[in-house]
């Protein structure tokens, strides 16, 4: 046997030791440049109302999302109070746009209200949500089936 300093595996282990070193800068990098994606994209949904016509349903619904986002902040009750009515105000103005009847709880405590009609129209969102979990179940059902066939 000879004893010695093997110099390749020297090489292999700096060389290796630097490509770690090169993927943690990239991961680095990456993590920056998400924050910098992110913080930009944070500034431009801030900002997107001014995109909208003054008055368009789009412009109303980002001005509600905007004060839905805001209510986090709150620290009493009054001013709870009074950004809940100005979002019912501006879900009304939407409404008159669309067409659609919506029942708000005014809050916590007012009780449901129905702001027009009997509430007849059914929300998209949970139509979708629906028909995704009827698929879904669908799916599970076929996933866990014992039908020799199917597996």
């Amino acid at each position: 046997w000879v004893e010695g300093i093997n110099q390749a595996k020297v090489e292999a282990k700096k060389e290796l030791a630097d490509l770690r070193a090169e993927i943690t800068q990239g991961f680095t990098n990456a993590a920056e440049a998400e924050k910098r994606g992110f913080n930009i994209l944070k500034k431009a949904g801030v900002s997107a109302t001014q995109t909208y016509a003054k008055g368009s349903l789009g412009a109303i619904q980002q001005a509600i999302a905007l004060k839905q986002e805001a209510l986090k902040k709150l620290t009493n009750n009054a001013d709870y109070q009074k950004a809940m009515k100005e979002i019912e105000a501006l879900q009304k103005q939407a409404d008159k746009i669309t067409g659609k009847t919506t029942t708000t709880s005014g809050g916590g405590g007012g009780g449901g209200r129905s702001s027009g009609g009997g509430g007849t129209k059914k929300d998209p969102f949970l139509e979708k949500l629906a028909k995704y979990k009827s698929e879904y179940a669908r799916f599970q059902k076929w996933v866990n089936s014992g039908d020799a066939i199917i597996q």
